[in-house]
Order: structure tokens, then sequence, then C-alpha cells
């Protein structure tokens, strides 16, 4: 909950939506993400979701 009120609340991207609402006895938390797949970010995310562990532990070593 905590991750989720920061994101919430630090969000400067209008690219996300962060709706929160209480249904009952529940809170219902409703996260929208509306990036396009021709967005930078978006095709990062896709090259990382295709490699394997060891390519993301190299990829992210920093000392390349």
């Amino acid at each position: 909950m905590e991750l989720l009120d920061n994101a919430g609340r630090y969000n400067s991207s209008t690219d996300v939506d962060f709706i929160w609402r209480i249904d009952g006895d529940q809170l219902v938390v409703t996260i929208r993400n509306k990036a396009r797949a021709l967005m930078p970010p978006a095709k990062a995310v896709s090259r990382i979701a295709a490699m394997t562990p060891e390519e993301i532990t190299d990829a992210f070593k920093g000392d390349k």
C-alpha cells in the first residue's frame, strides 16, 4: 500500500492513473497504464521482458 501511495502521490506523468475507492468493506485500487507501444519506455520494457535473468544482470551492471 505504501508503494502505491507513493506512486500516486509522486507520479509526474499523466500516463498512469491511480483510482482509490471503498466498496463496502473493501478498498479497491485501480491502476491504468496508458502507455502506448510506440512510447520509448514501452520499448525498453519489451526489450527487458525478452531478456534472460543473466542478460538483465549483465545489462544493469554498469561496467560496460
